[in-house]
């Protein structure tokens, strides 16, 4: 009888263990298929805010180009340029960032070298008021009144 009585308990005990790893498989199972679903969901909404993220950084990317552009577009209007393109053809725009603070760095030296350069490019540059044209006086740019315009036209006569 001992030796039924082992051979029971040796039965309980393998049909427990077999039921406690078909239940920790069946457990496991829903777990993975649970991580699954989730994944899925989450894959999805991965995808989205990558795309929102891509698209806001678009849109950062643009907006500094704008800030640089307009920034550019500034000194060199400040620096009196006559001719903003050909300015910019001469410019290394390699060597001009926007700094953390939001200010361009690399623009003025370059700007102050193509003046010393290349002066007739800029309003401080250009030969008012000097002789040239053949010998004859060239007139100041700007505005005159109708009396000052009326002498000048006299006056050559």
């Amino acid at each position: 009888m001992e030796w039924m009585d082992q051979v029971e308990q040796q039965l309980e005990v393998s049909l427990s263990e077999n039921q406690r790893i078909a239940l920790e498989q069946a457990v496991q199972g829903r777990i993975e298929e649970a991580v699954g679903k989730a994944e899925e969901q989450h894959a999805g909404q991965m995808h989205d805010l990558r795309q929102e993220l891509e698209e806001t950084s678009r849109h950062v990317d643009a907006l500094r180009k704008q800030r640089f552009d307009e920034q550019v577009d500034t000194a060199i209007q400040t620096a009196k340029a006559k001719n903003k393109e050909a300015v910019l053809a001469l410019l290394d725009m390699e060597k001009v960032q926007l700094d953390e603070t939001g200010h361009l760095t690399g623009l003025q030296e370059q700007l102050n070298a193509l003046r010393a350069r290349e002066g007739y490019l800029f309003e401080e540059g250009c030969l008012t008021g000097s002789k040239g044209n053949f010998g004859r006086e060239i007139e100041p740019m700007g505005p005159i009144g109708l009396s000052d315009a009326i002498a000048r036209h006299y006056h050559r006569r």
